[in-house]
């Protein structure tokens, strides 16, 4: 007996899904061939799907960071330029304040000529001096003319306060409607004078605290 087959082809993918028909095998017994169905299952290919490739996320390009910011600058004021030939503005110095002019100056290097000059009552020369009559002669000399008594000095000379008394300034004595004495300042504290009978010119030391400034 000659048995004839027809062998099944594998499937493609494509086909995968649709069954294979049933393969016929002749059967030769003797002389006689007679055909006898023979059903034969077909292998079973398995299925193979593609697989999709994975999503590949693309990486987010790096940023640079900013460079930082700088504050601005303070604005700066520029001169204007001038086309011109106009001459810069002078500036004129602010005036320097002494505290010894030069009358202060003549007076006070004037009443030193006179130390030791006897006091005398009434006196206005250099025989010997009262204490206004010192101060009147001496500020005669400096070319500024005086009135004679204590009081009449005081009324007539420029009142200012005791904290800016400076050299060649008048110290007067006493209440202001009744002063007494009278002494040419000298600094720290001290003065020329022609103290009382008895006395000479001397430069001494300003002993009371009822006292008043007075300037010409």
């Amino acid at each position: 007996m000659t048995l004839a087959a027809t062998a099944a082809v594998p499937a493609s993918p494509a086909q995968a899904a649709v069954p294979a028909p049933p393969v016929r095998l002749a059967v030769e017994v003797g002389a006689t061939t007679d055909t006898v169905p023979v059903y034969v299952e077909p292998p079973t290919v398995p299925v193979v799907r593609p697989s999709k490739a994975p999503v590949v996320e693309p990486e987010p390009e790096p940023t640079e960071n900013p460079a930082p910011t700088q504050p601005p600058a303070p604005a700066v004021d520029v001169a204007p330029v001038t086309t011109d030939n106009a001459p810069a503005p002078t500036v004129e110095p602010e005036p320097v304040v002494s505290t010894d002019d030069g009358l202060a100056s003549r007076v006070l290097a004037l009443v030193a000529q006179f130390e030791g000059t006897p006091y005398v009552y009434g006196g206005e020369s250099p025989g010997g001096f009262d204490c206004s009559g010192l101060v009147q002669y001496v500020f005669g000399l400096a070319g500024v003319t005086l009135p004679r008594t204590t009081q009449q000095q005081y009324d007539a000379s420029t009142k200012i306060p005791w904290s800016e008394i400076r050299p060649g300034d008048l110290v007067f004595f006493g209440s202001t409607n009744a002063i007494y004495h009278v002494g040419i300042y000298a600094g720290d504290g001290t003065m020329w004078a022609a103290p009382r009978p008895g006395k000479t010119v001397q430069l001494q030391k300003i002993w009371s605290t009822n006292v008043h400034a007075g300037r010409f």
